[in-house]
């Protein structure tokens, strides 16, 4: 009697273990498949969906803290690094913008206390590269630091807001869902250095550039 309840016992186990299993698998599946699938929720920030082995890809843009200083009489703001980690071969990109749809501020996009609420908010713009950093073109009222006191003192002027309008670059967006944004650009990107950023951010202390670069197609 005793061997046959320990019998149902191990069975009714080797059931639950099985089912867990199988459980497990289905869900790591399908987490597998909404990590490709832009209509998924994603972790806030900007994806550039690309194929590779006949499966898409959503690539997360890992934001770069941008630096502005004064240099001489002029203001500069730039980003480490002379190229972006990401390198795309494709001069019509598609990205996905995943927004915050809670009522505090959103992580990873900007240390703005505002939330942004739409892709229009951001700006994306070409950077300028140099050796060891990449430059964001700013406009030539936003170049000027301040003037000179008569001792020789700079003077401290309003910190530049957003890059220069000719390397401004337009796109369009499509609302996929709440809070997910299809983007495309309305030109095609000519090799060189690119960044999506939220527009005002230069005046934040720790602005952040969601960065890439295009590469020339062989």
């Amino acid at each position: 009697m005793h061997t046959h309840i320990r019998r149902q016992i191990v069975t009714v186990l080797m059931v639950l273990l099985i089912l867990t299993l199988v459980l497990g698998s289905a869900e790591q599946a399908i987490g597998q498949a909404d990590a490709s699938d832009p209509a998924s929720p994603h972790e806030a920030g900007f994806y550039y969906l690309h194929e590779a082995n006949g499966e898409r890809i959503l690539q997360l843009l890992e934001p770069a803290p941008i630096a502005v200083a004064t240099t001489g009489q002029r203001w500069k703001a730039s980003v480490q690094a002379e190229k972006a980690p990401l390198r795309i071969s494709d001069a019509h990109p598609t990205f996905y913008l995943y927004l915050s749809t809670t009522q505090s501020s959103f992580p990873g996009l900007s240390s703005s206390p505002l939330q942004a609420m739409s892709p229009k908010e951001f700006v994306l713009t070409r950077l300028e590269s140099k050796k060891t950093e990449r430059e964001i073109p700013l406009d030539k009222l936003s170049h000027r630091a301040g003037k000179r006191s008569l001792a020789g003192e700079l003077l401290e002027a309003q910190r530049p807001s957003n890059p220069r309008q000719s390397d401004q670059v337009q796109f369009d967006y499509f609302k996929i869902s709440t809070g997910v944004y299809k983007i495309q650009p309305h030109i095609e990107l000519r090799a060189g250095e690119y960044g999506f950023m939220y527009g005002g951010s230069l005046q934040l202390p720790d602005g952040k550039l969601f960065d890439f670069g295009i590469e020339q197609p062989h």
